[in-house]
């Protein structure tokens, strides 16, 4: 349900988006336009990109932070500081404390551009599941009572999904395709800085044809061998006394 939805993000046509509604329903009940299933596509996909971003120690791109920006029914339930920060959090990297008489900015340090940013990504996760009314339910069939998350509807299942997805990233998107794709089926998860690709693109080995097409632009140099054969080749060069 989930990897669909967000894949409406690159939906060509309408059909793509009834296809969708007919196989899991309406998002909320008031309805919704085409375009509303698009853009909050679009908002799922932008927010897993910037929390992968940040788990791996980088930042959000500034594409998926203008996405969100772009999300007014999101916005409206972000907290008053988280809405006072988030521009200068996002898009001017530097504070807004003069740096002497000349009044200059001061620019961000990594870490603390991190941290806003962590802070301002949860922020629009916790708006997200406001706007699909999840909210604690306390349950007492049996001897024990137990706490669970209640939701409304599917617009409330997809934000429990993006909440656990975000802090996970088991579905990120393709660097072949862009496509999202689910990885927690995968016996070893891409480390940070590697490539991440779906099955499709893996069968049409589209990673092969990306590393040769670095390689004969120079953006990136052939892995050096490994192991026995490697330290054999380099006895093998060595002056020998």
């Amino acid at each position: 349900m989930f990897t669909h939805f967000v894949n409406l993000s690159q939906a060509n046509s309408d059909k793509e988006v009834l296809k969708y509604v007919k196989k899991w329903g309406p998002l909320l009940k008031s309805g919704e336009l085409v375009s509303d299933y698009v853009a909050r596509a679009r908002a799922a996909g932008a927010i897993l990109n910037i929390s992968e971003n940040l788990e791996t120690g980088a930042v959000g791109n500034p594409e998926d932070w203008e996405v969100l920006d772009q999300q007014e029914w999101l916005s409206w339930y972000l907290p008053l500081d988280v809405k006072a920060g988030r521009r200068s959090t996002v898009k001017p990297q530097s504070t807004p404390k003069p740096k002497g008489a000349g009044g200059s900015f001061v620019p961000w340090p990594p870490a603390l551009r991190r941290q806003q940013q962590r802070i301002l990504i949860a922020s629009y996760i916790n708006a997200w599941l406001i706007v699909g009314e999840v909210r604690p339910a306390l349950l007492w069939k049996s001897q024990q009572p137990t706490l669970n998350l209640a939701i409304a509807g599917p617009f409330g299942a997809l934000g429990l999904r993006l909440l656990e997805t975000a802090a996970q990233n088991v579905i990120t998107a393709c660097s072949g395709c862009r496509t999202f794709f689910d990885t927690s089926t995968r016996e070893r998860r891409p480390k940070a800085g590697q490539g991440r690709y779906c099955d499709e693109c893996i069968a049409a080995k589209v990673p092969e044809r990306l590393a040769k097409r670095r390689q004969v632009l120079g953006i990136s140099k052939p892995q050096k061998k490994k192991g026995k054969a490697a330290r054999k080749k380099r006895a093998d060069s060595a002056p020998k006394r």
